[in-house]
């Protein structure tokens, strides 16, 4: 069985998850619905200093509080025991979902228990998000937009992408989805907008990065993580990305 780059390197997808927004990655509304906006929330994880702003990140097996903005120090929450890697992860309320490349999981945020919730029954999902209703959302890397449900796991295709995911998906305040999308498996990274009702992805602009596997808004600036382990600021404009630091760690996922 044949594997692309990311079932091979799972460990290096990026996921954002952050207490600072209620929703991370992929968003869609489907049957020509708009999705809610994802609610704010000023906090964080944990108790960051002031002027610290922190995220969720999720490794393919564990989870941390990093920092993306600020004096803070990066902590590692918790060892998940997955039966297969995280490609994802979104917060919804106070509920943590993360998905596998076959399942969608709950993710306890007090001790780090994973429980599975069903299987996704679509391949390769390797992007997450949940809008202001709860409503969850995935795409994946054969380019299909998804609406997951949260009971049972099961994942219903909204529309084709037009490219590929490239790892993950981000609502602004105004409740505006973009995503980093690519062309090919190995090209670069671009910024897109994507309609919720149709999945239809609008590419933005070059990043001058591969592997831009996190996304998450903080106020109107929007954060991305690289599987490096670099944290980014993307330009919703133009999507040109500037680096802000080094992490030393290779995530999965922001939130």
């Amino acid at each position: 069985m044949a594997f692309t780059r990311q079932q091979q390197c799972p460990m290096r997808k990026l996921i954002l998850l952050s207490g600072l927004s209620a929703a991370l990655l992929v968003a869609c509304g489907g049957g020509g619905t708009a999705p809610t906006p994802p609610k704010e929330d000023n906090g964080g994880p944990g108790n960051p200093p002031p002027g610290d702003a922190r995220a969720y990140a999720v490794t393919g097996n564990a989870l941390y509080s990093i920092v993306l903005s600020g004096t803070g120090q990066d902590e590692k929450k918790f060892d998940l025991k997955v039966s297969a890697p995280l490609t994802d992860v979104a917060l919804d309320g106070t509920e943590l979902y993360g998905v596998t490349f076959s399942n969608l999981v709950r993710i306890s945020l007090s001790d780090g228990a994973v429980s599975t919730v069903g299987a996704l029954g679509a391949g390769d999902i390797n992007a997450l998000a949940a809008d202001g209703a709860g409503n969850l959302y995935g795409a994946s890397t054969g380019g299909q937009f998804y609406k997951i449900n949260k009971t049972t796991g099961q994942a219903t295709v909204v529309g084709p992408l037009g490219t590929l995911s490239s790892g993950d998906l981000a609502f602004n305040a105004a409740g505006q989805l973009y995503g980093t999308v690519r062309p090919s498996l190995f090209s670069a990274d671009s910024l897109a907008r994507i309609d919720p009702a149709t999945g239809k992805a609008t590419v933005i602009g070059g990043t001058g990065k591969t592997d831009l596997f996190a996304l998450k808004f903080q106020g109107s600036a929007l954060y991305a993580l690289t599987g490096s382990g670099q944290v980014l600021t993307l330009n919703t404009a133009t999507g040109a990305a500037t680096v802000v630091r080094e992490t030393g760690l290779s995530f999965t996922g922001l939130q």
